[in-house]
């Protein structure tokens, strides 16, 4: 997520076996004793002035592999909740106790897919419930293929409203690569956008 918003911080890294920017978000979270408001505002990264924060992963937690220190990511996401009205988790791929315990416990859960038919059968054979809090996403949307959206709802059974798509933008995905993504959406004012572009923001 942080490098579609912030410009890749590779240059600031020497090349040596050695984490650098270590104490900061996730990982220096994961560091303290106790989990204090003002550690857990300290850590956050402003991407929106007083609107939109993010929780950097630094470079050796990651969510799906903190399995081993679930009570602090626990501890984590409650200081959060309690502090803002919306929080977003990405949960990354794959599945532990503690990726299933959240998404039991979670309001809302998006499913990010792309349209390949092994990836959905594979996911669709759990019998994931596509009726109450799950909401199917398509990213870079490609109309033409044999997997569009009408074909995936009527082959997995999924209701209208419970999916989405994204289409394919070269220059959304030409933004997110160089970390110009709230440049890019402030484009959207601009009146003279090209069509795709016209259609991609509605």
């Amino acid at each position: 997520i942080s490098a579609s918003f912030f410009e890749p911080q590779k240059g600031a890294y020497l090349r040596e076996a050695c984490d650098y920017f270590f104490a900061e978000g996730l990982d220096y979270l994961m560091m303290q004793k106790e989990m204090k408001t003002e550690q857990v505002l300290q850590s956050l990264k402003e991407v929106l002035p007083h609107q939109l924060y993010y929780l950097p992963p630094g470079g050796r937690e990651r969510f799906e592999h903190a399995t081993k220190q679930a009570g602090k990511m626990k501890q984590i996401l409650e200081q959060l909740d309690a502090l803002f009205d919306f929080v977003f988790v990405d949960a990354g791929f794959g599945e532990n106790e503690l990726i299933t315990e959240f998404m039991r416990k979670a309001d809302y859960i998006v499913i990010n897919f792309t349209q390949d038919a092994h990836r959905l059968d594979s996911f669709f054979e759990k019998s994931y419930d596509t009726s109450k809090k799950f909401f199917y996403l398509i990213g870079a949307y490609q109309p033409q293929s044999v997997y569009n959206q009408k074909n995936i709802q009527r082959i997995y059974r999924i209701p209208k409203e419970k999916m989405g798509v994204v289409p394919y933008n070269p220059k959304f995905q030409f933004a997110c690569e160089k970390g110009h993504l709230l440049h890019y959406v402030g484009e959207q004012k601009k009146a003279f956008l090209h069509e795709r572009d016209s259609s991609f923001f509605r």
